[in-house]
C-alpha cells in the first residue's frame, strides 16, 4: 500500500523542503489509508490459500514426476551398460542427423 502511486503523491504532495524533501511524522501519520472491507480481505486471503494450495499440489505432482525420470534414467544407463538394450543403432541415427 505505501509503494502504491497514490500514496507517494500523497507523501510527496505533504512534504517539506527543497534540497532534501521530508514528511514529518505527524503529517504522515495522518494521511488516509485505504483498507478493504474485513469481508473483502478475508475472501482475498480465502483465494490464496486455495490458489497456494493447488500451486503446492502442482509443485508436488513436478517434484514426483522428476524423481520418476530419473529413476528411468537411471534404469535406462545401467541397462545400456550392462548390454540388456542394444543402443548402438541408436547413436548411430543420431550421429546421421548431425
Amino acid at each position: 500500500m505505501v509503494q502504491s502511486q497514490g500514496f507517494v503523491d500523497a507523501v510527496m504532495a505533504h512534504s517539506v523542503g527543497i534540497g532534501y524533501p521530508a514528511i514529518p511524522e505527524t503529517r504522515l501519520a495522518e494521511l488516509p489509508i485505504v483498507v478493504p472491507p474485513l469481508s473483502e480481505q478475508r475472501a482475498i486471503a480465502d483465494y490464496l490459500d486455495r490458489e497456494t494450495a493447488r500451486i503446492d499440489t502442482l509443485i508436488e505432482k513436478i517434484e514426483a514426476m522428476i524423481e520418476k525420470l530419473q529413476e528411468y534414467r537411471t534404469a535406462l544407463i545401467t541397462a545400456a551398460v550392462t548390454g540388456q538394450i542394444d543402443v548402438r543403432g541408436e547413436v548411430v541415427r543420431e550421429e546421421a542427423r548431425a
